[in-house]
């Protein structure tokens, strides 16, 4: 089989976008921007509560604003969220069929 590269619909890619949906070129007003502070983390499984033989699992966790600076490496924390998977959508609107979905903590 083709494995298909996963879309996730509603999030913004990181590239700077030159024209709105309706095709209208956008341009840039600087000064009136407005930053959001954030921090991607990978969080671990504690090694000592890692099923023998394996290694320990993790997650990628995006902290924004007064959560941001936070943590250092190797700090021990409790993060409280849901963590879901999110559909893909494959070509044509279709689900994807791999079977291995992106997860988010919310």
């Amino acid at each position: 089989g083709v494995e298909l590269p996963d879309r996730i619909v509603g999030l913004t890619g990181s590239s700077y976008p030159t024209m709105d949906p309706n095709g209208n070129v956008l341009e840039t007003e600087y000064g009136l921007s407005q930053y959001k502070d954030y921090q991607t983390i990978t969080l671990q499984e504690m090694p000592e509560r890692a099923p023998m033989g394996q290694l320990p699992r993790s997650i990628e966790l995006i902290m924004e604003n007064e959560l941001c600076d936070k943590l250092k490496p190797g700090d021990r924390c409790r993060v409280v969220g849901t963590h879901r998977a999110l559909a893909s959508a494959g070509p044509g609107g279709q689900g994807s069929t791999s079977g291995v979905f992106k997860t988010v903590v919310l």
